[in-house]
Order: C-alpha cells, then structure tokens, then sequence
C-alpha cells in the first residue's frame, strides 16, 4: 500500500549572514532552498531549486533554462549568496535525510542505459535549420517529434508514464536532457578520441 502521508523533512543552515532553509522537494525530487525571513507572508521572494549532477550540487535547470531560483537570490540579496549556496553545499553536503531520498530517486532508473537511448534519439533527429548559414541540432519547440518532449524522452528510454508517478517521470526526463545529455556526448566524443 503507499504511504498516504507526505515526509517533509527541513533544515537550516547559514550562508552570507542569511538563515536559509533546505527541504527535499518531493512533487520534483529536487533540493529546495528558501530563505526563512517571511516578514508574514507565506510566500518568499528568495527560493530555488538544486539538483545533484555528477556528484556536484548546482542550481537547477530543469524547469526553467534562466534558473529563476539562481536569479532571485541575486536580485534580492547578492551574487556571492547564489554562489555561497552551491559552495556550501559542495563542501558540506546535504543532511543525510535528504541524500537518503536523492539516492532513492537516482536509484530507480540506469541512467547510464537512459542516456545511452537518448544520445542515439538526438543523432536520429539531428536537423539543419534555415537560418543564416544553418544550425545543425534538434527543434527547440520538439526536439524529438510530437508535441510532448517529455513524453518523447520517456518512450525512448523505455518508461512508461504512470499517472501517480508522472510528476517524478516528468521530472527525470527534463533533467536527463537539460543537465546531462551534452556532458555525456561530450564525454562520449573524448573518449573515443582517446582511443584513437
């Protein structure tokens, strides 16, 4: 039976003179960071989304390529707090509750396998535009067909979607093309150039 309850499990550390919260974000399996300086309102200004690529923790791209999180931390404080963030977070880690959940998302999938089929979808629809001289890539508005990218990465890697799952799916896939596609092809390529 799944648990009808939602865990939230919350911490606080400091950064630049800033008392700052730091949450597991269950609906996108993300590290949610806020400030904690309400002033009685039940929004902040000051919050943003983190995932852990290769080990190292960054600001999150997978819902908005600007990173609006990174933004309004350095609109409403300071670029050394957008930076101080990640650094933080970099050398100490975060709280074990968290990384025990961060584990638990990465854990069900191979990435490695996901990312293999996705390399071998962005060859397949490589495409050169009409623009100017012609950029050779995917189409930004459907990068792999249809009206649905994330649907499209699913299919791919083999995932079907689950209505229950579907957020954490979603989730996934636009981390698995936004955040770690191009440093796998370009791995992909150094090494075969190594090899050579």
């Amino acid at each position: 039976m799944e648990n009808p309850y939602i865990q939230l499990t919350k911490f606080y550390f400091k950064v630049e003179g800033e008392v700052l919260e730091i949450a597991y974000n269950h609906p996108e399996g993300l590290i949610e960071v806020s400030e904690t300086r309400r002033n009685g309102q039940e929004d902040t200004h000051m919050s943003g989304l983190i995932d852990k690529v290769d080990g190292r923790y960054m600001w999150s791209k997978v819902f908005d390529e600007d990173e609006p999180g990174r933004n309004m931390f350095a609109i409403y404080h300071s670029k050394e707090l957008v930076n101080g963030i990640i650094s933080y977070l970099n050398e100490n880690g975060v709280p074990g509750p968290i990384e025990t959940l961060l584990k638990e998302r990465e854990e069900k999938r191979d990435e490695a396998e996901d990312l293999r089929k996705l390399a071998g979808a962005f060859f397949n629809w490589l495409q050169i535009d009409d623009c100017e001289y012609g950029g050779i890539g995917l189409d930004c508005k459907s990068p792999f067909g249809g009206s649905f990218p994330d649907h499209a990465i699913l299919e791919i890697i083999g995932w079907e979607p689950e209505e229950k799952s579907l957020d954490r799916q979603i989730d996934y896939a636009r981390n698995l093309y936004s955040n770690k596609l191009v440093p796998y092809l370009q791995k992909f390529w150094e090494s075969h150039q190594t090899h050579k």
